[in-house]
């Protein structure tokens, strides 16, 4: 099923499977209104739609995500939601910029595993930037 499709039945209530995952309970300190940071349950989104869904995810590489949106775990702790948005966000502008999924991934990853080792306060900061390139 397209995205645009699916995100229109999700929205109308006729994805049944989908639509009880989505608490659609936006991140609002790190959205913005060109880029929706959503919390999901994410077991159900496994369980109901996608097995590859974990932790996070975001439009450009999982198909069943709407536009400009970035998916995080509910159930993950704020450092947690916090890091794996900076990989996310990093990821999703490497390859808005043209970079394929894995080398974006590759470089998503080393950002993150730096991010871990910051002060909630750093990662913030990182994380205004982040969210300013992805608008």
């Amino acid at each position: 099923m397209k995205r645009s499709r699916l995100h229109r039945d999700v929205r109308a209530g006729r994805h049944s499977r989908l639509a009880g995952c989505l608490s659609r309970k936006v991140w609002g300190r790190f959205s913005s209104p060109a880029l929706n940071v959503i919390l999901v349950d994410g077991e159900c989104v496994r369980n109901s739609y996608s097995v590859k869904f974990v932790l996070s995810g975001h439009d450009k590489v999982d198909k069943f995500i709407p536009k400009n949106e970035v998916w995080l775990e509910n159930s993950l702790s704020d450092f947690d939601k916090r890091a794996l948005l900076v990989h996310e966000l990093w990821e999703r502008r490497l390859m808005v910029g043209g970079m394929s999924y894995d080398n974006a991934h590759e470089r998503a990853d080393r950002l993150e595993q730096s991010v871990r080792k910051l002060s909630t306060q750093s990662v913030e900061g990182m994380l205004d930037r982040l969210v300013e390139m992805n608008r």
